[in-house]
Formats: C-alpha cells, structure tokens, sequence
C-alpha cells in the first residue's frame, strides 16, 4: 500500500474546494506528527528499559505502546 500522504495529494485536486482545502490541512498534520529517524530510535531505546523498574518501567510501556500504534 502507498503512503497516505501521497494518496491524499493525489486526491485533493477535487472540484470541491473545502474538500481540497481539508486534503492539505491534513497532509500537513500528517506530516507534522510524523516520527524522525533520530526520534524513533530514541524512543525505541527508552521503551527498551526493563518494565520491572518502578519509575522507568511506566515511561517504557507507555513508549512500547506508542510504537505499536506508529507500526
């Protein structure tokens, strides 16, 4: 499957121009949101902490769970 981004970009040339001013508004979000390389290596290395780590631990899981959602 092709990135949504460059699906929307293709679509948002429609002849309805709140459609196509809503396209860009959210290709620019997407692109926004979007992780770095740099930063989804920092984050897969502190969602490597061992959970069993009381204060680390909660920090972790949650990064382990951000990660899922980005796959």
């Amino acid at each position: 499957m092709s990135d949504i981004v460059d699906r929307i970009r293709k679509l948002r040339y429609v002849h309805v121009p709140v459609a196509s001013q809503l396209m860009a508004e959210a290709v620019a979000e997407i692109e926004r949101l979007r992780l770095t390389d740099a930063e989804r290596e920092a984050v897969f290395f502190f969602a490597a902490i061992d959970s069993k780590d009381a204060t680390m631990g909660g920090y972790a899981d949650t990064l382990r769970k951000l990660l899922e959602r980005l796959q």
